[in-house]
């Protein structure tokens, strides 16, 4: 009895199974906390398309959804700067107050 490829696998002649690249990849853990994290990977993400490791397309998509992290990490800053800001504004008091750089 034949086994049937898992989703993201491509049946070959010899009924072997190989596994698309992509399916690999995502089983690293990659850091994208900050806009520096996205940058560095965006630019491996290039590298590897220049190359020819990664499919042009495919790298299209992961560097769109990256930008999509990376304008939620943005956002995301922006928001707590403000919220301290108008904390500030109601308490009239600076201490306690931490702003985060954005990079």
């Amino acid at each position: 009895m034949a086994r049937k490829p898992t989703a993201g696998a491509k049946q070959c002649a010899e009924s072997a199974v190989v596994v698309s690249l992509m399916q690999v990849a995502t089983h690293c853990k990659i850091k994208l906390q900050t806009l520096d994290d996205i940058r560095v990977e965006m630019s491996r993400v290039y590298r590897e398309c220049r190359a020819g490791k990664l499919d042009i397309t495919e790298g299209g998509k992961l560097s769109y959804q990256l930008q999509g992290i990376g304008k939620m990490i943005e956002a995301s800053v922006i928001e707590k700067r403000l919220t301290a800001l108008e904390n500030v504004i109601q308490n009239d008091s600076v201490q306690d107050v931490e702003f985060v750089e954005i990079v």
